[in-house]
């Protein structure tokens, strides 16, 4: 490390500051810090009152085992469905646990190979593939969360029972949304501390002209997770492939469409010609299907 300083010190030095010694010391003691933290109070917490030990406990429990509150149905979606306070924060330990497995390996893969045949990545592209890797994460929790928002209502018969409750089945619906975003949050914090901490993480957004795809991206998966929703009150099992049958189908029977619109209009307004049309038909799709569920939801309550 001295020898590293006087370096960086001498006159003309120009080289990063950032080298793969600094990146993965530092990797190291986030990573030693949080383990730290969470292990503080087990091995520092040695009192013999056993009330005061209790009184702890119950705290703990309390905190790991939240009321409904107002909003029972948040609870328990966020409760049954997200697993409660200890999966977000198992979660949140583990996602960036896995940005630093995948940052600070590569760059000892980096440092310590010899062979010409490995190729060797630069930490950028390290944190460009962890970033991926947290989008991927957030689309299977989404997917997989979404799945099951009525899952053990149908099992267990209890949508007939739902709809008698002094609330409406919409509210009830968004209430439940309400626990799946709960649910996301600690991926969510992991993606956006990935971006702010190396904003390069995103460059390969802008560099490949895929910035101006993000909104089209997310509306479309908004329109997935809509049809999975509602596949999974049709159907008992393989929502999800007729949801990805249905939404590939659509995508190749509406593509022609859009490549019609982009022609019509590409003199005008270059991309958006089929980029808003795009956006606008996934829009209508959210809306169609919010009522086709809403429509599912009472048909399910009115056969009982």
């Amino acid at each position: 490390m001295i020898e590293q300083i006087k370096h960086i010190l001498t006159t003309g030095f120009s080289d990063s500051i950032l080298s793969s010694q600094v990146i993965s010391n530092v990797s190291l003691g986030i990573l030693f810090f949080i383990t730290a933290w969470f292990v503080f109070d087990f091995y520092t917490d040695r009192t013999t009152i056993k009330e005061s030990r209790s009184r702890k406990k119950q705290s703990l429990k309390r905190l790991m085992n939240l009321r409904p509150g107002t909003n029972p149905f948040v609870w328990k979606e966020y409760q049954f469905s997200g697993g409660g306070m200890k999966a977000s924060l198992l979660k949140l330990v583990l996602y960036p646990t896995l940005v630093l497995i995948v940052v600070g390996g590569g760059i000892l893969v980096a440092q310590f190979t010899t062979s010409n045949s490995i190729q060797i990545f630069t930490w950028k592209e390290l944190v460009s593939a962890s970033f991926l890797l947290l989008l991927v994460s957030f689309v299977i929790e989404c997917t997989i969360f979404t799945s099951r928002i009525f899952r053990e209502e149908r099992i267990q018969k209890m949508i007939p029972l739902l709809s008698i409750l002094p609330c409406s089945l919409f509210r009830i619906a968004y209430e439940k949304i309400g626990g799946i975003l709960l649910s996301l949050i600690p991926v969510s914090l992991s993606i956006t501390m990935v971006m702010l901490i190396v904003p390069e993480s995103i460059t390969y957004l802008t560099s490949s002209g895929l910035y101006s795809l993000v909104p089209l991206i997310i509306i479309q998966f908004c329109v997935f997770l809509h049809l999975l929703t509602y596949y999974s009150l049709v159907v008992r099992w393989g929502a999800l492939a007729l949801a990805i049958g249905t939404f590939i189908l659509v995508e190749f029977c509406a593509t022609p469409l859009l490549h019609l619109f982009y022609l019509m209009f590409k003199e005008t307004i270059g991309e958006a010609g089929i980029l808003l049309p795009a956006f606008y038909l996934s829009l209508i799709c959210c809306f169609i299907l919010q009522i086709l569920i809403a429509g599912r939801l009472h048909q399910i309550a009115a056969e009982a």
